[in-house]
């Protein structure tokens, strides 16, 4: 019995740890607070801009990079037309799309595009850009598995069967790495990817189709990539005899794109449970020893290389939330120390060059990939600035507390007993309170794992978006072959938002997967869509419980203690249902182990 006590107060001590989000910037960091003024931000991004725009061919590409590489180079000129409130970089891009797509039709393999051009419309309303977005998001929607694939089992754009659910849950939302046909892995950095372009169109046109295109890319990801660590992995195999297969390898991109998808739905819906999940994937992410060291700086894989995704999808958590708050200052300072690092160790004064590696040395040659990468980092800054706490209360008080508690220390007398009792009284209330915590946890974890942004408490977003219209996927033809695709190993040169797309679209159908979690999913979609396309009516009332003899007080009864602990592990399964108001059973004095 002693161990089972010791057991399930180390169990409360560690789940009160987990619970407590912590967002308290790390005393080993390097450099986070930023001293250039905001007009010298803005004045050397601009030059890096220009001397990037330099390198660019007459076709839009660049000639030492994949081709994904141009596009994240255009939504940054994009972004900074943003930030600094101008159109200086508008009609360049207007020049460029159309050329980057004659090389491939419909940005076949590559998402970049169709995040620059979601990015260029919402920033400059031109609808030449949404037209390009739309074609990009299309192509990929193809090679995104749908309700109707999972059902059936198949899919037209891949030679073997589908694996229909892994663990009781639809695949439905993954989106395929490569266009190739006999190739099975579904990848966070594509899923990710068609995430963050849907939620960006359904931001900007509020259809409805992209909205519910977002939400179940988000629900695949943390259903089927997101670990224990609260990182995403990057990969699964959708082949129907791998038994859901999943990659273990986790990359700073992945959660990155994860990051800045929940962002902009948080930004849609104010949904409470996105809002978790998302500062439970910022804090993973900005704390995770695969891709930094104690400074802080992002250095992942051999190549020690900084991470645009990463720094793409802190910058959206940061000027998305724009009142104070924990996260938001973390978010700042992390932003900090990679904006330091990139200046004072990846370029040298004067050449506007920057290398790949925030942790040195300076590049001294120009490369494409390096300066696209840092420009990530440098375009972000120039919004960073110090922001007052605001006071409360609470800390007046607890300040108070603490003087009192010097007060008490003055005294000479220090009873044993009454400390000794309460040790272990505080230790029992502890454990008490962990177990709650830790079923409260599990079953909320458990609920937006089933799907990420559906439930009670969703709210249309207070800005005012157009009614939505049927949006139906034209059919895409396309040449490109694939002895011309890169395999799926992300390096510097490969770092930006590469993905599958292309073939023929088909229109999703809803199906019946016979599994809870799938029924719960489907239900919970309903919910949504039935509340984002009739955002003004008044929700009926909640009916008031019924009195009656269910309202008594039960009779309490003796149980023994192994059957306590029977029900208890019956609780913490998977399986059980647990009313979150309901407290952990009582001890009963008088049952003994012998």
């Amino acid at each position: 019995m002693v161990s089972l006590f010791i057991f399930w107060t180390l169990v409360a001590h560690s789940l009160l740890i987990i619970a407590a989000q912590d967002f308290t910037p790390s005393s080993s960091w390097r450099s986070p607070n930023v001293t250039t003024s905001q007009d010298n931000r803005i004045s050397i991004v601009s030059a890096a801009l220009e001397k990037t725009l330099g390198y660019l061919q007459s076709d839009g590409s660049f000639n030492d990079s994949a081709y994904g590489t141009p596009g994240a180079f255009y939504a940054e000129m994009a972004e900074f037309d943003r930030i600094t409130n101008q159109t200086t970089y508008k009609d360049v891009l207007k020049k460029y799309f159309p050329l980057i797509e004659a090389d491939r039709s419909n940005f076949l393999d590559e998402f970049a595009y169709g995040y620059a051009a979601a990015r260029a419309y919402e920033i400059y309303q031109d609808e030449t850009f949404l037209n390009y977005a739309v074609t990009s998001w299309t192509s990929a929607r193809a090679y995104t598995l749908s309700d109707a694939d999972v059902s059936s089992g198949n899919t037209s754009v891949k030679s073997f069967s589908v694996q229909s659910t892994c663990q009781g849950i639809t695949m439905a939302g993954g989106t395929f790495w490569e266009t190739d046909s006999d190739n099975p892995s579904i990848v966070g950095l594509a899923t990710g990817s068609f995430l963050v372009v849907s939620a960006l169109l359904a931001e900007a046109t509020g259809n409805e189709t992209y909205l519910n295109a977002a939400i179940e890319s988000a629900t695949f990801i943390h259903s089927h990539l997101y670990n224990v660590e609260n990182v995403v992995q990057d990969s699964i195999s959708a082949r129907k005899n791998d038994s859901c297969s999943v990659g273990s390898g986790t990359h700073p991109y992945n959660s990155g794109l994860f990051i800045e998808g929940l962002a902009i739905l948080t930004s849609i819906s104010g949904n409470a449970s996105t809002q978790t999940l998302l500062q439970e994937t910022v804090a993973a992410a900005v704390t995770n020893d695969a891709w930094q060291g104690n400074d802080g700086v992002i250095a992942n894989g051999d190549s020690k290389s900084g991470d645009l995704l990463m720094m793409r999808g802190l910058g959206a958590v940061y000027w998305r939330n724009t009142t104070y708050s924990d996260m938001r200052n973390y978010v700042k300072e992390y932003i900090g120390v990679q904006y330091n690092a990139v200046l004072e160790l990846a370029t040298s004064n004067g050449t506007n060059v920057y290398g790949a590696e925030w942790v040195g040395p300076p590049s001294s040659d120009f490369q494409s990939d390096n300066q696209t990468i840092a420009l990530s980092v440098l375009i972000n800054g120039i919004l960073l600035k110090d922001q007052e706490a605001p006071s409360s209360t609470s800390s007046s008080g607890s300040s108070s507390g603490s003087d009192s508690s010097s007060g008490s220390g003055s005294r000479s007398s220090s009873p044993t007993g009454p400390i000794a009792g309460g040790v272990i009284g505080g230790i029992s209330i502890l454990a008490i309170i962990g177990l709650v915590l830790f079923l409260r946890r599990r079953r909320r974890r458990e609920k937006m794992r089933r799907s990420v942004v559906l439930d009670d408490d969703f709210s249309p977003s207070p800005v005012s978006l157009p009614a939505p219209t049927p949006f139906i996927m034209a059919p895409l033809t396309s040449s490109y072959s694939n002895s011309d695709r890169q395999q799926h190993s992300p390096t510097s040169s490969q770092r930006s938002e590469k993905m599958s797309a292309g073939g023929l679209s088909r229109e999703g159908q809803s199906s019946s997967i016979g599994e809870k979690a799938a029924l719960l999913h489907a239900q919970s979609t309903a919910i949504l869509q039935e509340s984002a396309t009739r955002p003004s009516e008044p929700q009926p009332p909640v009916p008031e419980p019924v009195a009656g003899p269910s309202n008594e007080q039960p009779q309490r009864v003796d149980l023994p203690t192994e059957e306590l602990v029977r029900l208890l592990n019956e609780r913490l399964q998977a399986g059980g249902e647990w009313d979150e108001d309901e407290l952990p059973p009582e001890y009963h004095r008088e049952a003994r182990i012998s």
